[in-house]
């Protein structure tokens, strides 16, 4: 039982880290919504960020053992996903 409210606060701490690093990489509003699954075992996080000139939505799963992994995305995945858009639409500009 305690692992799962140890759990459930790293979710929301994770929750405000993906909203500030995406607002902040995007420059716009995030908007993260986060729903529990399996006895809150399973967390899925909807990311919808409004930007300046996109609009962009994404959803991550993670389950109880991927604490780790989750704080990491959580840290740094909206400036690896922003990369990878960048990369992508400069190969299509060519």
């Amino acid at each position: 039982m305690r692992s799962k409210n140890k759990f459930i606060d790293l979710v929301e701490e994770c929750r405000v880290k993906f909203q500030e690093s995406y607002e902040e990489e995007f420059g716009g509003n995030a908007k993260v919504i986060t729903v529990f699954s399996k006895a809150n075992t399973v967390v899925t996080f909807y990311i919808s960020v409004r930007g300046d000139h996109r609009h962009f939505e994404d959803a991550l799963r993670f389950t109880i053992n991927q604490d780790i992994t989750m704080k990491n995305y959580a840290m740094s995945y909206a400036r690896t996903y922003h990369k990878e858009i960048k990369e992508r639409e400069w190969r299509t500009k060519k």
